[in-house]
């Protein structure tokens, strides 16, 4: 039976033209045993991003997004924008975490919620650990575009 709610894989797009031309796109970027669904690495100085995808699962989502902040600076949650309002009413559970959201139709996406950047004292080390694995990323390189992290 149809639900009207589009697959996880079609909130991406709208999601990386939320974030400009400034950020390499790692796309599954790995994190101890899970990976990040979207992370945006700045091509210099500037906050990481990370993008957890989710049709409707708030809860879900926001566990993954919350252990992102051991990597990302900032950590959003992409929820389809029939779907974000369940997400809004827990705004308190949000704020303490530090995550945001981001409304995804299919002409695009908006942030409803901003995130802030959380302390923790293993984060630059996790992030040297990325760029270690990202050839180029000391200048800016267009044709890094997006990246998977995934090994072949």
């Amino acid at each position: 039976m149809p639900t009207g709610l589009p697959r996880e894989s079609e909130l991406l797009n709208p999601v990386l033209s939320l974030f400009g031309r400034e950020y390499a796109t790692v796309l599954e970027a790995k994190l101890s045993r899970k990976r990040i669904d979207v992370l945006f690495v700045p091509y210099g100085h500037g906050q990481w991003i990370s993008v957890e995808l989710k049709v409707r699962d708030w809860k879900k989502a926001l566990w993954q997004a919350t252990v992102n902040t051991q990597l990302a600076d900032i950590s959003y949650v992409a929820l389809w924008e029939k779907c974000v309002k369940a997400a809004l009413e827990q705004e308190a559970l949000f704020g303490s975490y530090g995550v945001g959201i981001i409304a995804v139709s299919k002409s695009g996406a908006s942030i409803v919620r901003e995130g802030r950047c959380t302390p923790n004292a293993t984060r630059a080390r996790q992030q040297q650990l990325v760029l270690e694995s990202m050839p180029g990323m000391n200048q800016k390189d267009e044709s890094l575009g997006t990246l998977s992290l995934l090994s072949a």
